[in-house]
């Protein structure tokens, strides 16, 4: 909160306060898609801040697996 006085061209600081910015939580819901895209899925969204992926196995899914040592492999890779 300022304080300025219609004399001077000046004003003072009375009080300040700490504002907590929380990033929002961005969730993905999505099949599992075919190798190369789920690796460009992956580092994409976890560019534009994607915090949780789930996939989910449908009745038309080609994939019905995933390795998650190459998925954290990659996510690392583009968080940094």
């Amino acid at each position: 909160i300022y304080s300025i006085s219609s004399k001077k061209n000046a004003g003072t600081l009375e009080s300040s306060s700490e504002l907590e910015i929380k990033e929002p939580k961005i969730s993905i819901i999505s099949a599992i898609p075919q190798s190369g895209k789920l690796e460009f899925m992956l580092q994409k969204c976890t560019e534009l801040g994607v915090t949780d992926f789930h996939f989910v196995n449908f009745a038309h899914s080609d994939r019905k697996e995933i390795n998650l040592d190459r998925s954290r492999k990659i996510l690392l890779n583009s968080c940094s």
